[in-house]
């Protein structure tokens, strides 16, 4: 303990004496500052040790990981307040104009408010340790207060502060806010009861995508709070997959304590395969209507496209065009019933649009087109173009000090282009690890197989050659295309390539690998027939 600290303020150290007494000396260096007042908030980096540099560059990963994410920033066990003004800060950065982006911290301002036998024996863990000055609450407010002032919207106040014990405060909070959606929540509580509670309480307000994360988990000095996680589990044991939102639901730790108790969480891929359902049957209607083509391909990247928009890319389909949003590309245009029926049911524009599609006067015409449809970056015709442009987007990305990603999908036929192969040069020299390609590897293009039109094989060999970092994985294996795409990019300075092995018509049985469904349109009995197969007849 140091004997700076205010005698009432109980703190734990595991620091040896001569530690202590030269943090102290940095300190009084920090104290007696001959910097300019006016300075130093400038020059901070002078006294930022390892230590605090860590815990700043942990949260702001945190905080990354949540911005695609709806909801309210909450840490429990608030205490000085740094990490709350961290996260104000991060907000004013990445998000200055997200005003729903609520920071809320919970503390009692008056250190632990009971403590339980499992907490431990530690002579620190006791009620009243780790308090605070009398009304720091109030100083505290002052300093967020100052953080919003630096960001745009500062006439409306984005932060709270709730004092008192949160087991009683937070059920209050949420009865007073039902519509609480919670983004991040990070414990630093240190005890067994109030995170135990707590943890309970925020359950059914988190989303998929949701993080928590934990200051003391596996901590001997404070063994409640991993207890409390502990007998949380048991919630997440029993119940259903949607309810638990795994995989996007991170907590610290707690995929190796999942492990241990025999749950995969590549496994719970519901949602996805869900959509994937949805935007099958919703193509196959589309195309059937207006007798269109290319219903095969559509079928052959609909597992892919439900991965990447059910669990992958950053995108909010209220925002369409938000700045740091992923980027995804139809390089493979003609294919575009599927990604409208994606953006669909995704929520960027209204189901009933599908109804117009390729008509006179819709916006959803034949070939990808940006005009008016929402979550179309770029039109891109028939097949071809993509690469080029996801290049400069990548581009643009990297020279901005953009976070966004650029993912594009191409067919097998395309890259019997040029141009393809141009890019595909270009994207290396450039490093462009925020680019990735899917392949969709189908093997039929639009008059045989690609291996009598025009050999491919060995593709992944020439894509390694062109210095691209490359995964090869069965596009219809959902485990395989989540951890791929979880994984982009593959190689630090190298843009990423997966080689999806897939199958043209892929969920109808009377359409997979078959040529004619390149070109041909289900009639009335085909179209009752597929969405039997596909389990969405009505």
């Amino acid at each position: 303990m140091s004997d700076n600290l205010p005698a009432d303020i109980r703190i734990k150290s595991n620091s040896s004496r001569n530690e202590i007494l030269t943090r102290e000396s940095f300190y009084s260096l920090f104290a007696n500052s001959p910097i300019p007042q006016n300075e130093q908030l400038a020059n901070l980096g002078l006294f930022l040790n390892r230590q605090a540099l860590s815990r700043i560059i942990f949260m702001h990963d945190l905080y990354q990981k949540v911005i695609p994410i709806h909801g309210i920033v909450i840490e429990f066990g608030v205490r000085w307040g740094q990490n709350l003004a961290l996260f104000s800060s991060f907000r004013g950065m990445y998000e200055p104009y997200n005003y729903n982006r609520k920071i809320v911290g919970f503390d009692t301002f008056s250190g632990f408010p009971v403590v339980t036998e499992k907490d431990g024996n530690d002579s620190i863990a006791s009620v009243g340790a780790y308090n605070v000055v009398p009304n720091y609450e109030t100083y505290l407010d002052s300093v967020l207060n100052y953080h919003e002032t630096e960001s745009p919207l500062s006439h409306l106040k984005k932060h709270e502060l709730v004092k008192g014990d949160a087991t009683l405060t937070l059920e209050k909070y949420l009865q007073d806010h039902p519509e609480t959606i919670i983004a991040l929540a990070y414990f630093d509580f240190d005890v067994y009861e109030p995170t135990k509670k707590c943890l309970e309480l925020i359950k059914n307000h988190l989303t998929k995508g949701s993080v928590i994360g934990f200051d003391e988990l596996n901590w001997p000095s404070f063994p409640g709070e991993t207890l409390a996680l502990q007998e949380v589990l048991d919630w997440i044991n029993t119940q259903s997959v949607a309810r638990l939102l795994i995989p996007a639901l991170h907590i610290s730790l707690l995929n190796d304590v999942l492990k241990a108790l025999g749950i995969n969480m590549l496994e719970n891929l519901t949602f996805s395969r869900s959509l994937a359902k949805k935007i099958r049957a919703d193509s196959l209607r589309m195309v059937h209507k207006v007798s269109a083509s290319h219903i095969g391909t559509c079928l052959s990247m609909a597992d892919l496209l439900a991965v990447l928009y059910g669990n992958i890319l950053k995108i909010d389909p209220n925002q369409a065009r938000w700045p740091n949003r992923d980027r995804f590309i139809l390089s493979k245009g003609h294919g575009v019933a599927i990604l409208y029926a994606t953006l669909a049911e995704r929520g960027f524009f209204p189901v009933d649009w599908l109804d117009t599609y390729y008509q006179d006067g819709s916006k959803l015409a034949g070939h990808a087109t940006s005009h008016g449809v929402p979550g179309i970056e770029v039109s891109t015709g028939s097949l071809g173009h993509g690469l080029p442009i996801g290049c400069g987007m990548a581009m643009a990305g990297k020279r901005e000090d953009m976070l966004y990603r650029v993912f594009v999908m191409m067919s097998d036929g395309e890259l019997d282009e040029g141009s393809n192969w141009e890019a595909i040069l270009f994207a290396p020299q450039h490093q462009l690890d925020n680019l990735v390609v899917i392949v969709d590897y189908n093997k039929i293009q639009s008059f045989g197989a690609v291996s009598e039109v025009m050999e491919l094989a060995p593709l992944v060999d020439k894509w390694r050659a062109f210095r691209w970092a490359v995964r090869e994985i069965d596009g219809h294996d959902y485990a395989q295309i989540e951890s791929a795409l979880s994984s982009v990019p593959f190689e630090s300075g190298k843009p990423s390539v997966i080689i999806a092995h897939t199958i043209k018509g892929k969920g109808v049985s009377f359409m997979e690998n078959q040529l004619e469904w390149h070109y041909r349109s289900p009639n009335a009995e085909q179209l009752a027939q597929a969405l039997v197969e596909l389990e969405m007849a009505e």
